[in-house]
């Protein structure tokens, strides 16, 4: 076994200069473990079977390969700091979870929320059809009305009041569209010639294909439970605290 010690500060010289530059942004430190050079050493300690010599009896693994990898606390030397609270942002993350980011992002959610709600249209609850849906995002409930809605914001056992309850109404609900249960009769042809070769739709004429569509729809129509109610974000119903006299 040959131990052989490297002389780093001589061999380093020749791949780097004497000095490396930073340019810091605000939020940005020099790395406390690399001190700002983007790498570390890196321990590789080994054993060998069967090996019997002195330094194998004190310890299982006597030897090493010792070699300097990047820093794995940084990138490039530099560490990111949190714009509010200061603390080191760990190595892929780009958010502290302190209570002011917290509080930001909660801002940013609400801002850009109204920012939806703005572009919608708003709906008077006299103008709503029978059958429609509404939506509430804050809690991810779907109402068939309103008296559904005010009974499940009542019913509530988060809120020990009543005027908690109401401190905490969402702002609007979003008014449904409904899809039901349909199909495409040239899709579903057209996977099932997949396999077949390679003209083998064009061997379907357009009137067995609109035969066949015709069929669909009208066992589409039989169907029951299928109908799905989901918010488009175009039209709202601003929520009232006058519903919960």
């Amino acid at each position: 076994m040959q131990h052989i010690s490297i002389n780093v500060s001589k061999e380093i010289k020749n791949i780097l200069p004497d000095t490396l530059e930073k340019d810091l942004q605000d939020n940005e430190e020099i790395c406390p473990v690399c001190h700002g050079l983007g790498v570390v050493v890196d321990n590789n300690i080994y054993g060998i079977k069967g090996d019997t010599s002195e330094v194998a009896k004190k310890s299982m693994f006597p030897y090493n390969h010792q070699a300097i990898k990047f820093c794995p606390n940084c990138y490039n030397g530099v560490i990111q700091l949190c714009e509010y609270c200061r603390k080191q942002l760990p190595k892929g993350r780009i958010k502290c979870d302190c209570w002011q980011q917290k509080e930001k992002d909660v801002q940013k959610r609400r801002i850009k929320y109204q920012e939806t709600i703005d572009k919608a249209k708003e709906i008077a609850v006299e103008s709503l059809p029978e059958d429609v849906w509404l939506y509430d995002k804050q809690t991810d409930d779907y109402f068939s009305d309103i008296d559904y809605f005010v009974d499940a914001y009542r019913d509530n056992e988060d809120f020990e009041t009543e005027e908690q309850m109401l401190k905490n109404l969402p702002p609007v609900l979003w008014v449904c569209e409904s899809v039901d249960i349909a199909m495409d009769a040239y899709s579903i042809l057209e996977s099932a010639c997949e396999e077949l070769h390679e003209d083998a739709m064009d061997h379907i004429s357009h009137q067995d294909i609109e035969r066949l569509q015709n069929f669909m729809d009208e066992w589409c129509k039989k169907q029951s439970g299928t109908k799905t109610a989901y918010p488009c974000y175009k039209e709202y119903v601003r929520v009232k605290k006058e519903w919960f006299e």
